[in-house]
């Protein structure tokens, strides 16, 4: 539970507790606002509900076919840290929301609550070099943990930890990665 008065070691510690209670409550969260002192350093962060604030006018075609749903709700949700001496305290915390909250079920899905941790990136890079395909591997890892919400990412996040392994191997050059394959290949 997070409160007023509340003091953390610093601000991703501040976010790491607010997430986490965020979690249990059943909603997602991003930073917002942040203002700094003359010298860099940080005086306030605020951290807020996924669904506060309002999507600002479409200022693209105004013949689109297909609009966007709106997501946000304006919610008011938020916590403020101030930061005073290097001590991080929580300065205020509004915890009514205006929409449904997700379910402890599916919470895991939220976006603030899905992070590829290194021990993924492991599994996922070893799965991968043992040539099963990415749904035989995101299953793999579904039935070691017990369950989609025991694993911590979704299946596009798998995806994505692959896209983003061959865009770094790409960068090595065409031409090495057309011999690694052949000696690969050759072996």
């Amino acid at each position: 539970m997070v409160y007023e008065g509340m003091v953390c070691d610093s601000e991703e510690d501040a976010f790491k507790k607010y997430n986490e209670f965020a979690r249990k409550v059943g909603f997602s969260v991003r930073k917002d606002k942040i203002y700094k002192r003359a010298d860099g350093s940080i005086r306030s962060r605020m951290f807020v509900c996924f669904k506060q604030g309002l999507r600002k006018e479409d200022k693209r075609c105004k013949n689109t076919t297909k609009v966007r749903s709106e997501s946000r709700t304006d919610c008011k949700a938020r916590m403020s840290i101030k930061n005073e001496e290097d001590e991080w305290t929580v300065s205020e915390i509004v915890y009514e929301h205006n929409h449904l909250l997700a379910t402890p079920s599916k919470a895991y899905m939220l976006h603030s609550q899905r992070k590829v941790k290194d021990v993924h990136l492991a599994e996922i890079k070893s799965l991968n070099a043992t040539g099963i395909t990415p749904v035989e591997g995101f299953n793999y890892m579904v039935h070691q943990a017990g369950g989609c919400q025991n694993v911590g990412i979704t299946y596009v996040d798998y995806k994505n930890v692959l896209c983003k392994r061959r865009e770094e191997e790409l960068k090595k050059g065409d031409a090495c990665i057309v011999m690694e394959y052949f000696i690969k290949m050759q072996a």
